[in-house]
């Protein structure tokens, strides 16, 4: 791809949790020297593992807007969170709960009434599979 990456090994202090490097400055400057832009090699080595054959038009096309999807990621990260707690999902709704209580009857009886068999409350059916 564009940029070249060296593995970096993060280990975690005891006093924090791994998920917090994933917002580190060593994990944004990686993620900014590997995908600042792909070229068509890129996008054709993808088109090849994903068993896809693009046009020449289409490898365009898809290079621009993958590159769209790394500046817009890049633009993103840029975005300074300190003191913004995380939220699971942006709106604050509580869900409306209903009473638990039945709503539907038992209608085995009368389904079973009419099954052509009915052996402890099981439904016999003709074997289809031999043995």
């Amino acid at each position: 791809m564009a940029g070249k990456v060296s593995v970096i090994i993060l280990r975690p202090k005891q006093s924090e949790n791994a998920l917090s490097y994933l917002n580190s400055p060593i994990l944004l400057i990686i993620f900014k020297e590997f995908f600042m832009a792909l070229n068509l090699s890129d996008v054709e080595k993808i088109a090849k593992l994903s068993r896809l054959s693009l046009t020449e038009n289409e490898k365009t096309k898809t290079l621009s807007e993958l590159n769209d999807i790394f500046a817009m990621v890049e633009k993103m990260q840029s975005v300074n969170t300190d003191g913004v707690e995380p939220m699971p999902h942006p709106h604050e709704t509580a869900l409306r709960l209903r009473e638990d209580a039945v709503t539907e009857t038992d209608h085995a009886a009368e389904y079973q009434a009419v099954a052509p068999e009915v052996r402890n409350r099981l439904y016999i059916v003709p074997q289809v599979i031999e043995e």
